[in-house]
């Protein structure tokens, strides 16, 4: 049985609980499992260089060329030092062309086959057979899938998967497997801020592709976690966006709001939108200082924050609600991409709504290194591309932005407000 696709994650699964490829399954969540590399069965422990989330589980019997990867750029290399993730077996094809077969007694002749192979579009070939074969008539098989490189890996009484499209049972347990996600229409994120607590965002890393930081609230109120979290987001690699929660009743107040989070993230890579977040308390607090929210004025407010984003040389985004969408929002904001809040675990993600960028689905995930929920979400953008080839996302310098960016910070922002209030005049 034969599968392909793009994926959008891989891992290598240690089988310590000694599962069933069904109970891993559903566990991980994962679209496909088939059998890893060869281990001993007595001491159920691995025969050839394995690596899983960081963690080697390696021997000396053999070792040659193997995949390695961290999320999804499975590529085949013989030093696996700084990958997540490595299994290695034998070797079927490496540059699109015959590997020299290095196999033992144990693996010659003809029996059930597992192999894994990647074309050069970046398309990965998974194939699972009880039919019995020899280790060079897989070897032509996968060649003649298309296959730049491949990997034959546990056979026989280990062969065994679940696909898409069937399963290939095994009453064996076997010591370790290979995860995959198939690439969707969409990316996987999360958004966070400091009611998440201390984040170990490298249990994290694995399992999103983006994540949205907030950054601030208000009038410079800079999130207690914010420099840490975009700190280790641009360590590790794991792209951000960033949000600020506004507390804005005035058009000057939503711009001094973008100023407050341009001036938090300068000196960092953000690689998603920097998103304009107005809600329910948002309002409350705009009563309470005697401006009641209409449309007009609601809309007003998205659009002078998502200006000074633009100005900035950024790219800007809405994030609300289908409520605030219909009460609050005129279509004026429709320019900027929408990020949806729709909490639902039944959500289906391949249909996320027209104009929609990122949907926030679930208010009630759980991640590795995170502890309690968190907000789960869908991006389809992968804005990363988008922003990079737009050439957007990049600090603007200006002296005189940055002398009033300084006295911001040094606490004169309400006075500069009520001064631009005061005199209609744009202090940013």
């Amino acid at each position: 049985m034969i599968y392909t696709c793009k994926i959008q994650k891989a891992a290598v699964y240690i089988n310590s609980g000694r599962k069933t490829i069904a109970e891993i399954k559903k566990e991980t969540g994962c679209d496909i499992i088939f059998n890893g590399g060869l281990y001993d069965v007595s001491a159920f422990s691995p025969c050839c260089h394995l690596k899983a989330k960081g963690k080697s589980y390696a021997s000396d019997k053999y070792a040659y060329w193997g995949y390695g990867w961290d999320i999804k750029d499975v590529s085949l290399m013989s030093d696996y030092t700084g990958v997540l993730n490595y299994i290695a077996c034998v070797c079927l094809l490496r540059g699109g062309k015959p590997e020299k077969l290095i196999v033992t007694a144990d693996l010659k002749g003809e029996r059930p086959r597992t192999a894994w192979g990647i074309r050069k579009d970046g398309t990965h070939v998974f194939y699972c057979t009880k039919e019995h074969m020899t280790p060079e008539a897989l070897q032509s098989f996968m060649l003649e899938q298309g296959c730049e490189s491949a990997l034959m890996l546990d056979g026989g009484g280990s062969a065994q998967c679940i696909y898409p499209t069937g399963i290939i049972e095994s009453s064996r347990i076997v010591h370790n497997l290979v995860l995959i996600w198939s690439e969707k229409p969409y990316i996987k994120g999360i958004d966070v801020s400091s009611f998440q607590g201390a984040i170990d965002w490298e249990k994290v890393r694995p399992e999103i592709g983006f994540t949205m930081l907030r950054a601030g609230y208000g009038k410079n109120n800079i999130d207690s976690r914010f420099y840490r979290n975009i700190s280790e987001c641009n360590r590790l690699k794991i792209p951000c966006g960033i949000y600020w929660f506004s507390y804005a009743y005035t058009e000057k107040m939503a711009r001094a709001e973008a100023a407050f989070c341009l001036e938090a993230v300068r000196s960092y890579t953000v690689a998603y939108p920097i998103c304009f977040d107005f809600e329910y308390d948002s309002v409350e607090n705009a009563l309470k200082n005697g401006v009641s929210v209409t449309k007009k004025l609601a809309s007003g407010f998205v659009n002078a924050f998502c200006e000074e984003i633009e100005a900035a040389g950024y790219y800007a985004m809405n994030y609300t609600n289908a409520d605030f969408l219909k009460r609050y929002f005129d279509p004026s904001t429709r320019k900027y991409d929408l990020w949806l809040a729709a909490w639902s675990e039944s959500s289906d993600l391949d249909n996320p709504g027209e104009g929609t960028g990122i949907w926030q689905y679930s208010n009630a995930g759980r991640i590795p290194g995170i502890t309690g929920k968190v907000d789960l979400n869908a991006a389809y953008k992968d804005y990363q591309k988008v922003i990079g080839n737009a050439g957007l996302n990049r600090p603007k310098s200006d002296e005189a932005q940055d002398a009033i960016k300084k006295l911001i910070l040094a606490g004169w922002g309400d006075i500069l407000i009520d001064m631009a209030n005061k005199l209609d005049r744009d202090f940013s």
